[in-house]
């Protein structure tokens, strides 16, 4: 019979056969339904939809979402729209993300807030911002970010010959160590003197302010300032110090009013930094912390070919000029040398690039301008594009509108005086 009926051409083991008879004495015709189908090409799309809904939400939220998260928002959904004996298997879950074009990507940035919820204190940003746009002609903003760069550049990987276990890779003792390399760009095209603050001496505690074979450098005789500290990272004295040799001068030599642009790291917001400001009556405006892939200038654009370019110095140095010493030992660069490589990167660096970096971020000239002309980067346009739209509500519903006390509110949240505006 069941050649008869076709079932020889399927290719159907006994085994099966009997599977489908015993299906058929206990549940009739229902038995013999293949409760799979849901999960082939006959998909369950309310499962599907709900699924794909929660997996929105979540990733709004900016969670991180792993495929056990996906099988487990399909085995929590209403027993209405799961199929009966679903397993939510890992083939389930290879063809929902194929029907659904999810792919498994690497997250480039890893975030304490999502950017989305940042949107009140990024449109309060962008609102000063426009408080500016009358007065630009008055203004030079200058942005300074620190960057660190390792005695060490070398990759974790490199080529060799196939069937090989131990790929063995030369380094120095020091391959930890590192030093920050704080350049200041302007809204003008031009960049000042950077900041370059090294480990003294490599994580040792001293009591001494300056190595002493550097001494000859403490003061700014060369295109930048040195400074040592017994972690490498910067401290708000050597920045109020930046400011007052590096910045102020500047300042007096445009003889214009300058307006600085910075991320909330700790060594920017103590009280001794804003004070100096304060008294010298230097506007200053924080990236909402969070944000700075967004909205600095130096991380939107600039930081990453800096960054190749010093790299190209390293490996030139490693191909050409490696040296080891007399127990055979690699021996690192210099901080000579860092320093050198670090200035020369960043005295390439074109004037265009550095005014195009500001536009990008939406600065140094007008937000609706530079939004009209496309000029500012893809990911804040959308961010741009909700502000003006709040600024639209705000226009024809003055309960949203930005009245005195929210003026007040975001100066004080977002400059370090009130804008010396005549």
């Amino acid at each position: 019979m069941l050649q008869d009926e076709g079932f020889n051409s399927w290719h159907v083991s006994i085994d099966t056969a009997s599977v489908w008879v015993s299906k058929f004495k206990k549940e009739g015709y229902e038995g013999l339904k293949d409760k799979r189908k849901s999960n082939g090409k006959h998909t369950n799309q309310e499962l599907d939809n709900y699924v794909l809904e929660k997996f929105k939400e979540q990733r709004d939220k900016g969670l991180i979402i792993l495929g056990s998260t996906l099988q487990l928002m399909a085995l929590n959904a209403p027993s209405s729209i799961r199929p009966v004996d679903f397993k939510a298997s890992k083939g389930w879950l290879n063809l929902f993300l194929k029907r659904n074009n999810i792919s498994r990507r690497r997250c480039t940035q890893k975030l304490q807030t999502f950017v989305s919820s940042l949107i009140p204190e990024i449109n309060g940003y962008l609102h000063v911002l426009e408080v500016f746009q009358d007065h630009l002609d008055d203004y030079v903003f200058l942005n300074f970010d620190e960057v660190p760069f390792f005695f060490d550049m070398a990759s974790d990987y490199t080529f060799h010959n196939q069937g090989e276990r131990n790929i063995a890779g030369l380094s120095h003792k020091n391959n930890k160590v590192r030093a920050t390399f704080m350049p200041t760009i302007c809204s003008n095209g031009h960049s000042l003197p950077p900041l370059i603050v090294g480990i003294y001496p490599y994580g040792a505690k001293s009591g001494r302010g300056f190595p002493k074979k550097y001494e000859h450098l403490q003061n700014l005789t060369k295109p930048y300032m040195l400074r040592f500290t017994d972690s490498g990272f910067t401290k708000d004295y050597i920045i109020v110090e930046y400011l007052k040799k590096v910045v102020l001068p500047y300042q007096e030599r445009i003889n214009k009013k300058i307006c600085l642009l910075f991320d909330q790291a700790p060594s920017h917001t103590t009280s001794i930094v804003k004070d100096f400001l304060d008294e010298n009556r230097i506007t200053y405006l924080f990236i909402p912390s969070g944000a700075t892939f967004l909205l600095q200038p130096l991380d939107v654009v600039l930081n990453k070919p800096l960054k190749d370019r010093v790299r190209k110095f390293y490996f030139k140095w490693l191909l050409d000029s490696v040296e080891k010493n007399k127990d055979g030992i690699i021996m690192p660069p210099s901080l000579d040398q860092m320093i050198d490589w670090c200035t020369n990167s960043m005295e390439s660096i074109e004037p265009q690039l550095i005014t195009k970096a500001f536009e990008t971020c939406g600065i140094s000239r007008s937000l609706a301008e530079l939004y009209d002309q496309n000029l500012i980067s893809q990911r804040l346009h959308s961010f741009v594009e909700d502000y003006f739209i709040q600024c639209d509500l705000a226009a024809s519903d003055e309960e949203f509108g930005y009245n005195d006390s929210t003026e007040n509110e975001l100066r004080r949240i977002y400059e370090g005086q009130i804008l010396d505006f005549e």
